[in-house]
Parts: structure tokens; sequence; C-alpha cells
């Protein structure tokens, strides 16, 4: 789990001295390049890559694929290095331009699952700069753990912050879990846009009715929230 909630210990965490060790800079890194990839796709309404790798990342969007030759264990490492260290350059490419394959080639890969693992081995138990740690966390869906990497407690913190929005901090500290799980949980899941913050001065809007089957997944949660111990 190192390569994905990395090694900060949690008095690290506590320490206000020691604050900037836990951001990083998304436009800095191939986790930024790849989110750029994915507004350029969608601005160009065509596919996007990211070049200076060695290999290239096709990202399509529409398809939810991205295709590369680029193996994991050399993408990896690329996630630890700066723009600055292993320059990119991203835009947008022709749909003719990208490579004609089969649902069977491995280099297709799932774009969803290799962003998510893309975040997690930039995050190492960091939150992109500009995170709140005190504002409140809701997850606006249920990831997908059965086709992505799941992390130490991420079926604890989904739970509770589907029911009970909390702070990145205070989710560690109720939870029990090293404040780095929950960071890098965070970080993952912010890369497929799954959850969102509100600070804790935004007033609350009126209440609207709720949907039967919202109301019934919400039961499902706190029910097992309670199997947690959470409820």
């Amino acid at each position: 789990m190192h390569e994905c909630c990395g090694s900060l210990e949690d008095a690290i965490y506590r320490d206000a001295r020691r604050r900037a060790e836990l951001f990083f800079e998304p436009d800095d890194t191939l986790y930024g390049a790849m989110r750029e990839g994915l507004r350029a796709a969608e601005k160009a309404g065509s596919p996007a890559v990211v070049e200076g790798l060695g290999h290239p990342l096709i990202l399509c969007p529409d398809q939810r694929r991205l295709f590369s030759e680029m193996r994991e264990q050399y993408l990896r490492p690329l996630c630890i290095r700066s723009r600055q260290q292993t320059p990119m350059r991203v835009h947008a490419i022709p749909l003719e331009d990208t490579p004609i394959t089969t649902s069977s080639d491995p280099r297709l890969q799932r774009l969803d699952a290799t962003l998510w693992n893309v975040a997690l081995w930039t995050s190492r138990g960091r939150v992109p700069a500009g995170t709140s740690l005190d504002a409140p966390v809701s997850l606006r869906a249920w990831p997908g753990l059965t086709r992505l990497q799941i992390t130490p407690g991420a079926m604890q913190i989904a739970a509770l912050w589907i029911t009970q929005p909390t702070g990145l901090m205070a989710t560690a500290e109720r939870l029990g879990l090293p404040y780095r799980y929950v960071f890098s949980f965070f970080t993952a899941c912010q890369a497929l846009d799954l959850v969102e913050q509100k600070s804790a001065a935004t007033p609350a809007s009126a209440p609207q009715p709720e949907p039967a089957a919202s109301k019934e997944n919400r039961g499902l949660f706190k029910r097992m929230l309670s199997k947690l111990g959470l409820g």
C-alpha cells in the first residue's frame, strides 16, 4: 500500500508546522496532465493524447477507454515525477488518428481505473493543494470498487461520506484509520468526480423531497454503517 497511501506518520498530519507535506500540486504531475487531456477532449469532442512519457497515453472519454503501450510498472514511477522532470505535451487529436483496436487488445484499458490508479500513485497520502482538511466531504456516488484498486478502509470511508459528510481529519479520527488512507481515498475519488466539499459556513439550501429510491439507498448505507459500528 506504500505506492498508493505513502508512509506519512499520523504525527505529521497533526503538526501544523508540517502542513505543506500533506498537499501536492496536481498541475505539475501526470495526474494533472491526464485531467488536462480530459478537458481538451471534452472541448474538442475528440480523443486527446499525453505525450512525452516514452509511449503516448491516448484518452478516449467517449468510449471510457485509454490506449497505451506503457505497462503499469513503467507508468507508476512517472506519477512521482514533476512535469519539469518529465515534460509532457497534452492536446486533442482527430478520431481517425487513434489506433484501430479490439476490445481484447491489452493496450486498451479502462479510463476510470487508470485515472484512479494514477491519482493514488500521485497522492501517496496527500491531497491536491487547496483542499480543505476540515470541510465536510460527501460522496456523490458509490465508487465501483469491484473494478478499482481498493485501498485500506475504503468501504468504511465511503459508507460514512455517503450518509454523513465528514471532514478529512475527522474521518480518520472517527474511523480509527491512518490519515494517509483517508487522504489517498479522497484524491482517487476526486479524480473521478465522486466527492464534493462544502464549507461549513455555506448556508444550507431548503430541503427538497427525497426520491423513494434515494431514501432506500440511504437506508441501505445506514445499515452498512451500523454493521461497521458507525451507526
